[in-house]
């Protein structure tokens, strides 16, 4: 069958109703929000990619813009073209790389949109949003940068800004060799070197 390129308005339909389709796997059911639409509806992600540990201000963005991680991304720079990641890349191991890791939905400031990038599902370990939650008055101190993995709570002005999760003491994340692991608050630093996929860092046991 030959199909032909869609039109503008067709490709807009399409957005919307994919963004408009919940995906239980990637809502927690410990996240309050998980299962709860922005309007429109779009429906969100408690997991996030992990983009890596060397974020960058890339076009005055920081946030999601670690170059080694798994997930790592080039969003501004588009002329950069960018080899797809195979296990072969993974060169400090894929068991001791990061993924994909839990940050609960933030209905208050917006993010965990399923369908789009960068903040939404994507985040550096640590990150340095100098944007979001960058309040100037007193009362509003700036949320810390960079941003550890860390507890925090549901809707919390810097609770979008670094991975946590609503579980008690820490939070699950997904390794390169699939397996899934829960990781202790105490083991903040580890993840950093995690997060990495080719930094060859020695990565203590957390």
């Amino acid at each position: 069958m030959i199909v032909g390129k869609a039109d503008s308005t067709s490709y807009a339909a399409a957005r919307a109703a994919m963004r408009a389709v919940p995906v239980n796997t990637f809502a927690c059911p410990s996240d309050p929000n998980s299962s709860v639409p922005f309007d429109g509806p779009i429906y969100t992600s408690s997991y996030m990619g992990v983009t890596g540990n060397d974020d960058w201000n890339e076009a005055d963005g920081w946030g999601s813009n670690a170059r080694n991680g798994v997930f790592a991304v080039y969003s501004w720079q588009r002329a950069t073209s960018r080899k797809p990641v195979r296990i072969s890349s993974i060169t400090d191991g894929t068991s001791n790389t990061l993924a994909v890791g839990e940050r609960p939905v933030h209905q208050t400031a917006g993010w965990g949109w399923l369908y789009a990038t960068d903040f939404d599902t994507l985040m550096a370990i640590p990150s340095n949003d100098d944007v979001f939650g960058q309040a100037t008055d007193e009362a509003s101190p700036p949320c810390p940068r960079p941003s550890f993995f860390r507890d925090d709570v549901v809707n919390g002005r810097c609770a979008h800004s670094h991975f946590w999760s609503t579980h008690s003491g820490g939070a699950n994340f997904a390794l390169a060799d699939g397996s899934v692991r829960f990781f202790a608050y105490s083991a903040s630093n580890a993840l950093v070197q995690m997060a990495s996929m080719n930094g060859g860092e020695v990565v203590l046991e957390p």
